[in-house]
């Protein structure tokens, strides 16, 4: 037998033996992911079929909650709604809670510290107290969820403000190398990532769905609250009004920001000794003046007592 046919069988054997044993492991990884979906779906037909086999916070406390917050919606003064709806859209929706959402668990918090304190004061001795820890409870109850979103505002809004130099620069560099306005906006999206990047991305969903540009850009200014994209926003709008080219518009806003930022780090800079004197002042001269004069005011003392 010649050395090609002996290499041709060897070769022909090694072939059936690797598929075969390939074909055992597909089958094998198939019939697994089918017996998954399987036992997936005979779960998923229990749900739908057997309320009762759902987690008890599906069962019990979701319809729970949204029954209430239907009421908590119903019985909310309009102006309150609407107040509580633009803070929760310039907090960013924190936990991706609704309104109505935001509204029940609010309303939980408030009854639930103020009950507390109710109790607690109660159980004090005839006094003060027994008025004063109710009234704190209630009041904290309803101003601290204010506090919070407030808080999760100037957060996002200090988020936006470090990022716009960087994607001023990006949409810059973007639309001088020729991409359209969209088109860097998109290049953005891709290559960074936060809040900003966030937002850009819903603007562009928008401009996608059909929605204007210049009511998109609207929309994103209003949605961030911060007064240099609103900046920003308002000069790309009027650049497309008027027909000026938005590569020197941008490269004029990117400039500016960087000077903005620049300005706010000398800023802090300058804040910086204040900020010090206070804990110089309060903790650390106090301990120093503690460690130099101890021993000597300890040995003034033992003197004159002998």
């Amino acid at each position: 037998m010649s050395q090609q046919m002996i290499l041709l069988i060897v070769g022909g054997t090694v072939a059936f033996i690797t598929f075969t044993i390939l074909k055992l492991m597909f089958n094998h990884r198939l019939k697994v992911a089918k017996r998954i979906m399987n036992i997936v779906e005979d779960r998923m037909q229990k749900s739908e079929e057997d309320p009762y086999s759902l987690p008890f916070q599906e069962r019990m406390v979701k319809p729970l909650l949204q029954k209430m917050g239907k009421s908590v919606i119903k019985w909310t003064p309009y102006s309150l709604k609407k107040r509580e709806h633009q803070l929760l859209n310039l907090a960013g929706y924190p936990h991706h809670l609704t309104l109505q959402e935001w509204m029940t668990w609010r309303s939980l918090f408030w009854l639930g510290l103020g009950g507390v304190f109710t109790m607690v004061g109660l159980a004090q001795e005839a006094g003060m107290n027994q008025l004063l820890l109710p009234l704190v409870g209630w009041i904290l109850g309803y101003l601290l969820p204010i506090f919070y979103l407030n808080r999760k505002k100037e957060e996002r809004k200090e988020a936006i403000v470090r990022g716009l130099p960087e994607v001023l620069d990006i949409l810059t560099v973007s639309v001088e190398a020729g991409l359209g306005f969209d088109a860097a906006l998109s290049k953005v999206v891709e290559k960074t990532r936060g809040i900003l990047s966030d937002e850009l991305y819903k603007t562009l969903q928008e401009i996608k769905m059909g929605k204007g540009r210049r009511e998109a850009l609207k929309a994103l200014g209003e949605r961030t609250g911060v007064e240099d994209m609103i900046q920003f926003v308002g000069s790309i709008i009027q650049a497309d009004q008027l027909g000026i080219r938005i590569g020197n518009v941008l490269r004029v806003q990117s400039e500016d920001m960087r000077q903005k930022r620049k300005q706010r780090a000398e800023e802090k800079a300058m804040k910086a000794p204040i900020k010090i004197l206070f804990p110089l002042v309060l903790f650390i001269f106090p301990a120093i003046f503690i460690i130099i004069l101890g021993p000597a005011v300890i040995n003034i003392m033992n003197t004159l007592l002998k």
